[in-house]
C-alpha cells in the first residue's frame, strides 16, 4: 500500500527513491528541511510552476541541456513558464547559493532541480564519485569550496591512510553515521506534519494509519505513541542540527 512518501505532491514531500541508506538520509535531511521546503515553493512561484512536472516528462534533462528541457516541457504540457529566462536559476550556476547556504557539494545538483520540478529524486540524481586530478605530467591548481576538502596522494600513500585522514575530517564534512530506521522515522514524521492541524491525539491517528498500511509480521506486535512521538523528535533535531 502506497504511504505519503511514495506519490510527488507540490504540497507535500520529496519522493526519494535511491538504494542506498546512507544516500537516502544525505538526500531526505535536505529535502525535508522546513527552510530548504520555503525556498523550492519561492522558487517554483518564481517559475510559474503550479503542478509538478511528471518525472518521465523530465528524464531527459542534462546539467548543460536546459534550454532543451525547456523547449520539452512546452511540447508535453499545455502550461509554460512565466519567464523562460528565470529557468536560468535551475541551471548548476543558478541553485549555487542554495549549495553554499546547506553546505552541499556538486552531487546535490540534480538533487536540488528535480525536487523543485517533479518533487521526485532518484539514484541517478545523485553524483558523489570523487572528482580525480593528477599532476604527474603537469601542475594543476584546485579551487575548493567551503563544503569541499582536497586530501593529497602520493604514489607512496595507504589505502589504510586515506581511510584514517578521511575519518578525522569527518565531523567537519558533515557526515553522520546513518540511521537504519530512516525511512520509518521520515514517514512518521510526514504523517505527524499532516496530523498535526487536527489537535489532539496526534499519535494515536499516526498508529492507526500506520497499522493500516504496514501490516506486522507478528499480529501481537503494537507500535507504541510514544516510541513514534519520540523518533519525531529525533528527526527533527536531525533536520534543524547546524549546517
Amino acid at each position: 500500500m502506497k504511504t505519503i512518501l511514495d506519490t510527488p505532491s507540490i504540497n507535500g514531500p520529496i519522493v526519494i527513491k535511491v538504494k542506498s541508506k546512507w544516500t537516502y538520509e544525505a538526500i531526505a535531511l535536505l529535502v525535508d528541511r522546513d527552510d530548504f521546503l520555503h525556498e523550492v515553493k519561492d522558487i517554483r512561484r518564481h517559475l510559474g510552476i503550479n503542478e509538478l512536472i511528471r518525472y518521465n516528462e523530465l528524464k531527459v534533462l542534462k546539467q548543460e541541456d536546459v534550454h532543451g528541457l525547456s523547449i520539452h516541457f512546452e511540447l508535453l504540457t499545455d502550461k509554460s513558464l512565466k519567464d523562460w529566462r528565470s529557468f536560468d536559476s535551475l541551471t548548476p550556476e543558478g541553485i549555487d547559493y542554495l549549495l553554499h547556504k546547506y553546505r552541499k557539494s556538486q552531487a546535490f545538483v540534480n538533487v536540488i532541480r528535480f525536487a523543485i520540478l517533479s518533487g521526485y529524486v532518484c539514484d541517478e540524481h545523485f553524483d558523489n564519485d570523487p572528482i580525480y586530478y593528477h599532476a604527474f605530467k603537469r601542475g594543476v591548481d584546485i579551487s575548493l569550496d567551503s563544503n569541499e576538502v582536497a586530501f593529497i596522494v602520493y604514489p607512496e600513500t595507504k589505502i589504510e591512510q586515506l581511510e584514517e585522514r578521511f575519518k578525522q575530517y569527518k565531523d567537519y564534512l558533515k557526515i553522520s553515521d546513518v540511521k537504519s530506521e530512516i525511512k520509518r522515522d521520515r514517514e512518521w514524521y510526514w504523517m505527524y506534519k499532516k496530523e498535526k492541524t487536527s489537535g489532539r491525539g496526534i499519535y494515536k491517528r499516526i498508529v492507526e494509519d500506520w497499522e493500516k498500511k504496514h501490516l506486522p509480521k507478528d499480529p501481537n506486535d503494537y507500535i507504541d505513541p510514544n516510541k513514534i512521538e519520540q523518533a519525531v523528535s529525533r528527526y527533527k533535531k536531525l533536520l534543524n542540527a547546524d549546517i
